[in-house]
């Protein structure tokens, strides 16, 4: 993300925790944290806020998922909702669906637009492949159960790319895309999550945009 002033807030973040009594501004180096020495500010717990806009949040940077409500704090964080608080049932936008599914669909929480939703909403078909045998060399078989997801409707931009020293660090089109899946023991289903992220990078100049990922293209989150 974009950090204008190299304060340890980005832009974007700075503008969103601004509020009457209490402006940043994403111009003007005005956080409360400690210059780093190399100017990069850490994601300890990679969930899409670094250590310094967590500390400005209130999150915990060493937990992916502050409130445990199955949402990591940095998608929450910039879909609009509250990465330190439980809330099931709010529905802030008073339009049929509860702000935790508009999160996990990328609708707006706070616009009862249909027409956004239906241009911008992500397209989900999950498929229970049941057991599979797991083999780890034990006379006994151990069996996991096997899903497969396909996403669709992705909204990818025509970006402009940035260069360093004449050398392209991101190409012009290019999109990153993550993509976060939370798992909780099936005898267990209220336990805390456990948090896997894949990051692609798909170029709208591409004919074939089709990604698919694998289990070894997860890793595991802190």
């Amino acid at each position: 993300m974009a950090d204008t002033d190299a304060d340890g807030l980005g832009d974007y973040v700075e503008v969103k925790l601004s509020s009457p009594g209490h402006e940043l501004d994403p111009l003007a180096p005005d956080s409360p944290c400690d210059t780093m020495p190399d100017g990069v500010w850490p994601d300890t717990d990679d969930d899409g806020l670094n250590d310094c806009e967590e500390y400005v949040k209130g999150t915990n940077r060493r937990v992916v998922d502050t409130d445990l409500d199955g949402i990591p704090d940095g998608v929450e964080f910039f879909s609009g909702t509250n990465p330190l608080e439980v809330q099931p049932t709010v529905d802030s936008d008073f339009d049929g669906a509860q702000d935790w599914l508009e999160v996990q669909q990328h609708t707006n929480v706070t616009s009862d637009d249909p027409r956004i939703r239906q241009r911008y909403s992500y397209q989900y078909s999950v498929v229970d492949r049941g057991l599979v045998p797991l083999d780890q060399g034990e006379e006994l078989p151990t069996y996991v159960r096997q899903f497969s997801f396909e996403i669709s409707n992705i909204d990818i931009r025509d970006t402009l790319g940035y260069a360093e020293d004449g050398v392209w660090v991101r190409l012009p089109g290019e999109n990153r895309i993550r993509v976060f899946v939370a798992q909780v023991p099936e005898d267990d289903p209220d336990g805390p999550p456990v948090f896997r992220v894949a990051d692609v990078v798909v170029n709208i100049n591409n004919d074939n945009r089709t990604v698919v990922l694998t289990p070894g293209d997860f890793r595991l989150m802190p």
